[in-house]
């Protein structure tokens, strides 16, 4: 029974894991969106 709670709880570390991931690409690609957007606004600003 402990090997079986072990795995359980080995994979739901595994799905936190692959979750935290996703959060971080989606907040990286969120940076990225709002630096490009930034970038245009400045240069609309110096046009």
């Amino acid at each position: 029974m402990a090997e079986k709670d072990i795995k359980k709880v080995a994979e739901q570390a595994k799905d936190q894991a692959k979750d935290k991931e996703k959060e971080l690409k989606d907040k990286t690609e969120d940076a990225k969106d709002g630096a490009e957007k930034t970038k245009d606004d400045i240069q609309k600003t110096f046009e």
